[in-house]
């Protein structure tokens, strides 16, 4: 039997592209980096604004033009294929 449980995902991403997103004038675009996780998909911090902030704010810092003004997007999601990173200290490399 599979089991299927709720979560809160926050997602870091550039303001301007948040309120387009919340205001239906567009959709969240599957990441298809080659240095991707896990491959194409939707990159959430379970259950951490405060992470998915972090994570937009150092893309700030890398000056990579993506993200200038640094938001977060909450959905619920439910479990399938994911990462858990429960280490609110986990880096990215």
């Amino acid at each position: 039997m599979i089991s299927r449980s709720l979560v809160l995902g926050y997602h870091g991403c550039e303001w301007t592209v948040a309120q387009q997103i919340v205001s239906g004038q567009k959709e969240l675009v599957p990441s298809t980096n080659e240095y991707d996780w896990l491959g194409t998909g939707f990159y959430f911090w379970e259950d951490s604004h405060a992470r998915a902030l972090r994570w937009a704010r150092d893309q700030v810092k890398q000056k990579t033009g993506k993200i200038k003004t640094p938001a977060v997007l909450g959905a619920s999601l439910t479990s399938g294929i994911a990462l858990t990173s429960s280490t609110p200290n986990t880096s990215i490399s």
